[in-house]
């Protein structure tokens, strides 16, 4: 489990704004800048504008806000934020697309190709103990993206935006490989979250 769970709690989204992208990227860093840092709620409330006017630049506002977010579009605006997050706290915090395109983040092609959601859970736990949060989004039951931050042998336990704590491990597949379980993820969807080391 991150340690930043016991020191802060998830910002929660409103019901018609499908802004869960960006609330999951400022959970997300809060998530792993508060054991060093605490962001107060006037930083927090600094990063969420900062995602807003980046969304509104690029006249994508609307489009998230009746839409939703592709994850692309997830992943420029988890950098922006990131990039504003280190500027207000002073603390480098890194994002990285774990598997572009399904493959590992390095480039290389593994060995032994992704086969199973075990797989991607494994990989997710040992990000998680290096203290990286991970952003993932839920599609087929919700159109949804939260934060991962533990998995023990029967549960996804998640810093979720719209009160959602945990998820059944057995009703998670891979979209990318045709699931029918209730909840699938994108490899590609799989963002990660970090702080530097100094």
């Amino acid at each position: 489990m991150l340690p930043g769970v016991a020191l802060c709690k998830p910002y929660e989204q409103g019901d018609f704004d499908n802004l869960c992208g960006l609330y999951a990227s400022l959970n997300a860093i809060q998530l792993v800048t508060v054991p060093a840092r605490p962001i107060s709620r006037v930083d927090a409330n600094q990063l969420f504008l900062s995602g807003i006017d980046y969304l509104n630049r690029r006249k994508a506002l609307v489009d998230v806000l009746e839409n939703g977010m592709d994850y692309r579009r997830q992943h420029a605006l988890t950098r922006h934020m990131a990039k504003s997050a280190s500027r207000i706290t002073g603390i480098s915090v890194t994002v990285e697309q774990a598997y572009p395109l399904g493959k590992p983040r390095d480039g290389t092609q593994t060995q032994t190709p992704i086969q199973s959601t075990d797989q991607i859970m494994s990989g997710i736990a040992h990000r998680l103990s290096l203290g990286t949060a991970v952003i993932i989004e839920l599609r087929k039951t919700l159109y949804h993206y939260t934060v991962i931050v533990g998995i023990s042998p029967s549960r996804v336990i998640l810093f979720d935006s719209d009160g959602l704590h945990w998820i059944e491990r057995r009703s998670f597949g891979i979209c990318d490989r045709g699931s029918q379980l209730r909840h699938c993820i994108s490899l590609a969807s799989l963002i990660e979250v970090s702080v530097v080391s100094t």
